[in-house]
């Protein structure tokens, strides 16, 4: 692929039980590009009891689509558990 490329970049930081992290994403192939923030907060409630919270925002520029131009949000919430 000579006319595409992609970088990525993100930074995490925890103190105790909270953690809070931040990363980036973009790409381009030819004429269209698309890129990406994420922003996510986790709490340790217990061993192997982890709420989190992630929010994107994402924005999507396609050169042969109806419309060229999308973007958005995205937020999603889970609880990880390890056993």
């Amino acid at each position: 692929l000579d006319d595409g490329f992609t970088w990525t970049a993100g930074v995490g930081y925890e103190t105790g039980p909270y953690g809070i992290s931040y990363n980036y994403l973009n790409s381009e192939l030819k004429e269209n590009a698309f890129n990406t923030h994420v922003v996510g907060v986790d709490y340790g409630l217990a061993p192997g009891l982890t709420p989190y919270a992630e929010i994107y925002f994402f924005d999507a520029d396609i050169a042969d689509a109806t419309e060229s131009d999308n973007n958005g949000m995205l937020l999603l919430s889970g609880i990880n558990l390890a056993f």
